[in-house]
């Protein structure tokens, strides 16, 4: 099976080899995708593979892990270096070379020619000299299709309030505990920007169903649902919308709900019926990730 390339309007996860960042982001043309003070036009990356890329003069292109493992190893720097005059790099020099193409590697190298005390170093100090200069000029960065995982690591780091300080560990342990897999049918009350939801979903693989509980009359805030681009087999098969604002309006007061569009009105009916009449059955689980709402009041 062939890899999947990048398209234009994919969600992807990007990571700067040795960052400490996760950002996920959909990909458009004319877009500069930045990264840890590491920038490159979205379009270089159009049509590759998933996987690493070497970022240079504001393109990427895709490396072989391997093919790099083979040229330079995976010994010590300071091994390979060769005998030359030390010379002090100024910050300017080191612009200077970044806007010629130079690799991180042959960069980092010149740094440690230029480095007037790295020869009386201790060989603890030298390999973390070595570590820090290759992760703050690192010029690589891995450009992968979103998973749970990544989804959950990513807005953990970037903003735990909104996911309720849910860590991916967590997620795990809410799954197993609530039995979630092939066949199940689950109740999800989720706050914390879709990542349970979306887990239930890729869980359960298109067999069962998750029914997405929420206010108003849209399911708002579920980025990590479109981040992970469920096939429109899964979707329609197994997951369920179901607004207790819109259905409280329409069985009390036998009104219908507005909606611009008719088929994504009629749509979103259609799910709820379905998610409705899964619920009078019954389901096998209840998940409340919440976080403005309280417990009881679910």
């Amino acid at each position: 099976m062939e890899n999947p390339t990048i398209r234009e309007g994919d969600y992807v996860v990007v990571q700067k080899i040795g960052g400490e960042h996760i950002r996920v982001m959909r990909l458009a043309s004319k877009q500069k995708v930045l990264i840890e003070k590491l920038k490159f036009d979205a379009e270089s990356v159009f049509g590759h593979p998933y996987g690493l890329f070497e970022v240079s003069s504001g393109k990427a292109t895709p490396v072989c892990a391997s093919r790099l493992v083979q040229e330079e190893g995976v010994g010590d720097i300071a091994f390979v270096l060769s005998v030359k005059e030390l010379q002090k790099l100024s910050q300017e020099d080191v612009l200077n070379l970044k806007g010629q193409g130079i690799t991180a590697s042959e960069l980092v190298s010149k740094l440690v020619e230029g480095s007037k005390s790295f020869s009386s170093r201790t060989e603890y100090s030298k390999n973390k000299y070595i570590r820090r200069k290759t992760k703050k000029h690192s010029d690589r960065v891995l450009i992968l299709k979103p998973t749970i995982r990544l989804l959950a690591c990513s807005y953990y780091i970037k903003d735990c309030l909104r996911v309720s300080n849910l860590r991916v560990d967590q997620l795990g342990m809410i799954l197993q505990l609530a039995g979630v897999h092939h066949g199940k049918n689950v109740l999800v009350f989720d706050q914390v920007l879709g990542v349970v939801s979306a887990a239930v979903i890729d869980r359960l693989g298109g067999d069962g169903c998750c029914i997405h509980l929420h206010r108003g009359i849209i399911a708002q805030s579920i980025p990590c649902i479109h981040c992970m681009d469920f096939s429109e087999k899964v979707l329609l098969n197994g997951f369920f919308f179901f607004s207790v604002v819109d259905y409280i309006v329409r069985r009390v007061r036998g009104l219908q709900s507005e909606d611009s569009s008719v088929s994504r009105r009629a749509d979103r009916l259609a799910r709820e019926a379905r998610g409705l009449a899964q619920l009078e059955v019954g389901v096998d689980a209840l998940i409340i990730a919440t976080r403005t709402v309280r417990f009881k009041d679910v």
